[in-house]
């Protein structure tokens, strides 16, 4: 199951990347965390307070505060949002496994069934030669996506979905630095309002869950 809701959640998500402004795309893709923290209250039995669903949702706040949707409607929004409920509960099953199976296990077995289902993708559109230009690149990706893959992993295996998930939402603010560090972006007041505040939500989530895990341990 965590195979097949995280293959379908990378398609669904490319789809929309081809499909929609990159924003636009990324944006929906923060959709995620808010879906797992519902869905582990009905697969985990991991119940969230009030508290935590308010500072997900003031990092969501932040979140389109950087990234402001201007385009108008298209039916990949319900793809996009779509791709982050897969991945929610992609997420659910990564941590359902903790008690079973070895985090390399897990991302092992993903591989096995998302590599036949991006075969399908073969046979339709057949294959494009690589060209060497590209060979550095996809190396490149292939190791961070690996590396991306372990740690979403462990993270999941070691902590509650409410603080693993939460984390999702740094992938804007991030991205958003790197843009002016390396590729001369400038961000504005409202982006930069929109950066403290999920920065300043995702670190108040994971200290009051840290005190509330001391109280009760997993």
């Amino acid at each position: 199951l965590r195979g097949v809701f995280g293959s379908i959640a990378l398609f669904m998500y490319f789809t929309t990347l081809q499909n929609l402004p990159l924003a636009n795309a990324v944006l929906l893709q923060q959709l995620a965390p808010i879906f797992a923290l519902i869905f582990a209250n009905f697969i985990l039995k991991e119940r969230s307070s009030v508290k935590v669903y308010v500072l997900f949702f003031l990092s969501l706040f932040g979140v389109f505060l950087i990234k402001d949707p201007k385009s108008g409607w298209s039916i990949y929004y319900l793809f996009g949002a779509g791709s982050a409920a897969f991945a929610a509960m992609a997420y659910n099953f990564v941590r359902k496994l903790k008690a079973t199976d070895h985090p390399m296990v897990v991302l092992t077995y993903f591989q096995y069934i998302l590599v036949p289902m991006a075969g399908i993708g073969f046979l339709i559109y057949g294959y494009v030669p690589i060209k060497t230009l590209d060979l550095w690149p996809m190396f490149f990706l292939a190791l961070f996506s690996f590396l991306a893959q372990l740690c979403l992993t462990l993270a999941y295996h070691h902590t509650v979905v409410s603080k693993a998930s939460g984390f999702n939402f740094l992938a804007i603010p991030l991205s958003a630095l790197v843009g002016v560090l390396f590729f001369e972006e400038t961000l504005n007041f409202i982006q930069l309002l929109g950066i403290a505040i999920v920065f300043a939500t995702i670190t108040a989530n994971t200290i009051y869950g840290s005190s509330v895990f001391r109280k009760k341990p997993i």
